[in-house]
């Protein structure tokens, strides 16, 4: 899935019964086990991206203000007390006709002392007002990592006992132990599979333990066919009572 499907941040797996923690095309696939033997956790760094709508509001024009512009006289910024401004000479070039206008005149010198910027009144606006407005929120994911307890390591330090779920544990337990311990038959082999990995060897072949069950659905229902599935044994029975 992972491999033929990119953009998948995490997948948990299950029902294999194995331990996984791998990336695959950029996915990460977790899985503690089988039989409460192990605690998952996987922690997910997000970054958080928004997006933007602005609009800008400007004030009407009855409360715009109307201020004088200061008067600057051109002498006070001129050295000695003097501005002036020489124009370059144009000269004519040969390829222009004379019928287009153009004349050569020589270099001029003009006195620019004592001339000033009158006094003018400008519109000062008041300052726009900007709007943004968050349109959509969207999270990334930047990392990910994946932290595997076992039952061994899983101490009340590392990870307390929920006074709930013990009390609810110890009452099926104590419910559950008389009748764990009644004698219901008696079996002079094993019941189960070639190896202790009994949840893998009811899905290579037919057991004995498959066909006990069914032997006793049978023997209590007065079926005449009674079938059992594979996924449904959990456990081996050793020989004897």
């Amino acid at each position: 899935m992972a491999e033929g499907a990119p953009g998948i941040d995490v997948i948990v797996d299950g029902h294999t019964h194995d331990v996984e923690n791998r990336e695959v095309n950029g996915t990460l696939i977790v899985q503690t086990g089988c039989y409460s033997s192990a605690v998952g956790e996987v922690e997910l760094t997000l970054k958080k991206a928004v997006a933007l709508a602005g609009r800008i509001e400007v004030p009407e024009a009855e409360n715009w203000e109307v201020a004088p512009t200061e008067t600057v006289a051109a002498s006070e910024t001129a050295a000695d007390d003097e501005i002036t401004a020489e124009l370059p000479e144009l000269e004519v070039s040969e390829e222009i006709p004379a019928e287009a206008g153009w004349e050569a005149s020589e270099s001029d010198e003009t006195d620019v002392e004592g001339i000033q910027v009158s006094d003018e009144e400008r519109i000062e606006s008041p300052t726009p007002e900007i709007q943004l407005d968050a349109t959509e929120v969207t999270y990334t994911v930047v990392s990910k990592t994946e932290n595997l307890t076992t039952v061994a390591q899983a101490t009340d330090e590392l990870i307390p006992a929920d006074p709930t779920v013990a009390a609810l544990t110890a009452a099926i337990e104590a419910r559950e132990d008389p009748i764990k311990k009644q004698v219901v038959g008696n079996t002079p082999v094993k019941l189960g599979g070639a190896t202790e990995n009994i949840w893998q060897d009811v899905r290579l072949g037919e057991l004995n333990l498959g066909r006990a069950l069914s032997d006793s659905y049978r023997f209590v229902t007065g079926a005449e066919i009674a079938v059992e599935n594979a996924g449904g044994i959990r456990a081996q029975i050793p020989a004897g009572e």
